[in-house]
């Protein structure tokens, strides 16, 4: 597979996709899911962030929506950015719609997180 972007020049080849510590439940608890019940009362929460001109843009909105009616007890949000496309902060960090999907992501992590002095 291989992703290009002719304004910036871009012909990268993708070798594969990683899901790093994915954060998904299920109905049922497998494996060492049931050493830990409370684990998933404390995670009830998901931010799903798309892009305007992102070709996976319908992807992430349908998991969105499919997620608010699976009868799932958590909170789920969506976040589009318009105007931009897919991986839009990596390639430019320091503009504004980066910084703001940043601050954003930001916010969602820590909304819970006691704070220390």
């Amino acid at each position: 597979m291989a992703a290009g972007d002719s304004e910036f020049g871009l012909n990268v080849d993708i070798l594969g996709i990683t899901l790093v510590h994915p954060y998904f439940w299920g109905c049922e608890p497998i494996g060492s899911e049931a050493l830990q019940p409370e684990a998933k009362a404390r995670s009830k929460r998901v931010l799903v962030c798309v892009a305007e001109k992102d070709v996976l843009r319908d992807r992430g909105r349908l998991y969105y929506v499919a997620l608010g009616r699976s009868g799932w007890m958590g909170v789920v949000k969506i976040m589009e950015t318009e105007g931009e496309g897919h991986g839009f902060h990596l390639i430019d960090l320091e503009s504004h719609k980066a910084k703001d999907l940043i601050n954003r992501l930001a916010a969602f992590y820590n909304r819970d997180k006691p704070h220390f002095l």
